[in-house]
C-alpha cells in the first residue's frame, strides 16, 4: 500500500481548538463522566481483544475512573469495561456536547478545508451516488460537499440533539436521522465515518453493519486518531484524545485495518495526513514539561528501522544543516589583500 495524497496542511492546533472553549470543554467531558460513572453500573468487562481476540490485555491507564486496557499481541487500546448504552446516551445528550458543537462552530471555517481534501479524496473513487455519513456532527463535512457541488444524494445519522437539530437548519434538504448507526437502515454507495468510530461502543457490530449499509463495490472512508503516531508515542496517557467517555477506542492503522479485513472489506489504501499537527502538538507538550522522553526517543529508535523513513529523515536534517559531519566554505576578504 502507499498513500497518494496529503490532504491539508494546518500548522498551528488553536485554530481548530481556541484554549478558552477547549479547555472548557475538557473540564466538562471530565465533570459529566464523573457524574455518569457514579450514577450508574458500569457493564461486563471484555476478556479478549476486540480486534485480534488476543487474550492477553494490560492496562494503559485510568482515566476519570475509567479502565484503558492494550492488547499486548496487536496494540489496539479500549475501554474496558465499555461503557453502557445508557450511559453513552447520557453523555452524547449532554452539556459536554453542547460545548464541543460550539467548538466547531466556531472553527467552522478553518475546520472546511480538511473536510474538502476529503471530498476531493472520495471523488477520486466515486463522483456521484448515495452517501451517508456517521457521526456528522452539525455538518461540516456537508458544508464541504455542498462547496464542492458533489453529486451526492446525502443522508446523515448523529446521536447528538443539538447538533442534529443545527444540521437540519443549515441543509434543509438533507436526510438527517438522530440516532444510533445500528438502527439504520439503507443501502449507499458511500459511507464516511470522520473521526467517529473512536466513539462508538462495539466496533465489531459497528463494522459488520457499515458491510451491510454499502452497496455491492460501494466504498468506506474512515478517520480516527492514530496511536502509531508521532503525537502519540510522545504524549501517551496525557494525550487530551485519551479521553474517556467520549474516546473509547484507540487504533493504529494496524489494528483499523484487522478490523475492517475481519468483517470483509477490501482495504485499498489509507494514509496520515496532517503531520503539521503532530508537530504543533509536540513542541506544545515539549514546552509545558509534559511529554514522555523516553517515548520521543523509543519513536525515532522504531520508525528508523524503516529504510524509506531513514531516508527521508537523512534529507531533512541535512536539509536543515543538523547532520553529523559539516563542510564549511570560506574566504579571504577581498580588503584583506
Amino acid at each position: 500500500m502507499s498513500s497518494t495524497i496529503e490532504m491539508v496542511k494546518l500548522d498551528h492546533i488553536d485554530e481548530l481548538c481556541p484554549d478558552d472553549l477547549w479547555a472548557r470543554s475538557l473540564e466538562m467531558d471530565k465533570v459529566i463522566t464523573a457524574q455518569i460513572v457514579a450514577s450508574s453500573q458500569p457493564g461486563p468487562s471484555i476478556a479478549s481483544c476486540p480486534v485480534c481476540r488476543g487474550a492477553k490485555l494490560e492496562l494503559f491507564t485510568i482515566k476519570h475512573g475509567m479502565r484503558i486496557d492494550q492488547c499486548d499481541a496487536c496494540g489496539f487500546r479500549f475501554t474496558n469495561p465499555p461503557p453502557t448504552t445508557e450511559q453513552l446516551r447520557l453523555f452524547y445528550n449532554s452539556q459536554a456536547k453542547t460545548i464541543e458543537n460550539m467548538i466547531f462552530e466556531a472553527t467552522r471555517a478553518v475546520r472546511l478545508p480538511i473536510f474538502e481534501r476529503r471530498v476531493e479524496l472520495i471523488n477520486r473513487h466515486i463522483a456521484n451516488g448515495t452517501l451517508l455519513d456517521v457521526g456528522g456532527a452539525i455538518g461540516i463535512f456537508v458544508d464541504a460537499l455542498v462547496r464542492a457541488g458533489a453529486k451526492f444524494k446525502v443522508s446523515v445519522v448523529d446521536l447528538n440533539q443539538d447538533a442534529v437539530e443545527k444540521l437540519r437548519t443549515r441543509h434543509p434538504n438533507v436526510e438527517v436521522h438522530h440516532g444510533d448507526v445500528l438502527d439504520h437502515r439503507g443501502m449507499y454507495d458511500v459511507v464516511t465515518l470522520w473521526d467517529t468510530i473512536e466513539h462508538l461502543r462495539d466496533i465489531n457490530k459497528v463494522a459488520s453493519h457499515l458491510l451491510g449499509l454499502l452497496k455491492p463495490g460501494g466504498y468506506l472512508f474512515i478517520s480516527t486518531p492514530n496511536i502509531d503516531g508521532f503525537e502519540h508515542w510522545v504524549g501517551q496517557d496525557r494525550h487530551p484524545q485519551i479521553e474517556p467517555l467520549p474516546h473509547l477506542n484507540y487504533f493504529s492503522s494496524k489494528t483499523l485495518q484487522l478490523l475492517l479485513d475481519r468483517h470483509g472489506f477490501a482495504v485499498l489504501d489509507f494514509l496520515t495526513p496532517n503531520g503539521s499537527f503532530d508537530i504543533a502538538y509536540v513542541n506544545r507538550i515539549l514546552s509545558d514539561g509534559d511529554a514522555n522522553l523516553g517515548k520521543l526517543g523509543e519513536f525515532l529508535r522504531a520508525k528508523l528501522q524503516a529504510p524509506e523513513v531513514a531516508e527521508d529523515f537523512a534529507k531533512l536534517i541535512s536539509k536543515h544543516r543538523l547532520a553529523g559531519n559539516v563542510v564549511m566554505i570560506a574566504q579571504r576578504p577581498v580588503w584583506d589583500a
